[in-house]
């Protein structure tokens, strides 16, 4: 009788990193509502809806007209008063008017300085600026219309860096630490990315059982928007010298997990093992190999402790996944 054909692999040493899978979805760590800080007639306006503008950039300009006609009467009446002022101070010195003349100039003074200060203010806040660099939306002003203080002019949302946020499970939430580095891609396999833990919920949420978590991304290129979801990784250990084989190749026997080996005779050993951590089409030996046999992965079925085989090597169908879990789209990270 011919040997039985079997496909087999070589149970490798290697180190594996450990990770934590889950899905999350970016945010923005700073939306804004733009509003006038005076009232006034929109003369300028340069806020389209989904533009990217630095920080400072002009998003308005109101008519200047009358805040300057109001600076001009400051920069008078400040004028008169210092020199009032000074008209009345070497009199007082000298005896010729009372305390409270010296006083009144003073006082008008230091009003006609404030009422200058806030006047120059005023003039400034013609120009509605953007308090940080970010994408434009939710514009509510138009050009030509006169808008009263606290009036809002367009929404901004800063989009570089974005925050990240995804759920760990309760039983992982020891693993997390804040400075973690987080690897992951929008949706199925879209963008790839990766950014760093920087905040952690204390309390795990009752009604999911999950911790949430917060990482920074950063977003150079522009390409991440807030209200994006993404599958993330993050590694949380390894596993240093693992044994690993094929996941077809464990065999499971009641309570009991068995390998079976072909040594260069082709004959077969049959080896129980005790397994370690399950990967997606890898799995850990903790216990029964030492690493390097012959181990077979399809066609096991009808091989025996002691028979012969044709091993020819396994063909997998997908490359092992280097992370704990199967989740649908891990093969992306």
């Amino acid at each position: 009788m011919p040997p039985l054909p079997v496909e087999v692999a070589t149970a490798d040493r290697t180190s594996i990193p450990i990770a934590i899978s889950a899905v999350g979805s970016f945010q923005s760590p700073e939306t804004a509502t733009v509003a006038a800080d005076v009232a006034g007639l929109i003369v300028s306006l340069d806020a389209p809806e989904g533009r990217l503008v630095a920080k400072g950039h002009v998003l308005a300009r109101l008519d200047p007209s009358t805040s300057k006609a109001s600076l001009q009467v400051t920069e008078a009446r400040e004028r008169n008063a210092r020199a009032e002022l000074e008209r009345v101070k070497p009199l007082y010195e000298d005896g010729v008017v009372p305390r409270s003349t010296y006083d009144d100039a003073v006082a008008e003074l230091e009003v006609a300085q404030g009422m200058l200060a806030e006047s120059t203010t005023r003039v400034g806040k013609n120009e509605v600026r953007a308090p940080f660099a970010g994408v434009l939306s939710l514009k509510s002003a138009q050009l030509g219309e006169y808008v009263s203080s606290g009036d809002a002019i367009v929404q901004i949302t800063k989009v570089q860096p974005l925050e990240l946020v995804f759920g760990v499970p309760e039983g992982d939430a020891g693993k997390i630490r804040v400075g973690q580095t987080v690897e992951g891609h929008v949706g199925r396999c879209g963008e790839a990315f990766s950014g760093r833990i920087e905040a952690i919920d204390p309390s795990v949420e009752i009604t999911t059982r999950t911790l949430q978590v917060q990482a920074r991304v950063a977003n150079d290129q522009g390409v991440l928007r807030p209200g994006m979801s993404a599958r993330v990784r993050v590694v949380v250990g390894s596993l240093g010298d693992a044994i690993l084989i094929p996941r077809p190749a464990l065999i499971q026997q009641g309570t009991r997990y068995l390998v079976y080996a072909v040594d260069a005779a082709g004959t077969v050993s049959e080896h129980e093992v005790s397994p370690g951590e399950f990967l997606s089409d890898m799995v850990e030996i903790k216990k029964g190999l030492q690493g390097g046999e012959t181990v077979i992965v399809a066609g096991h079925q009808k091989a025996r402790p002691g028979s012969q085989v044709a091993p020819q090597p396994w063909t997998p169908v997908n490359n092992p996944l280097l992370n704990l879990g199967d989740q649908e789209g891990e093969d992306c990270l």
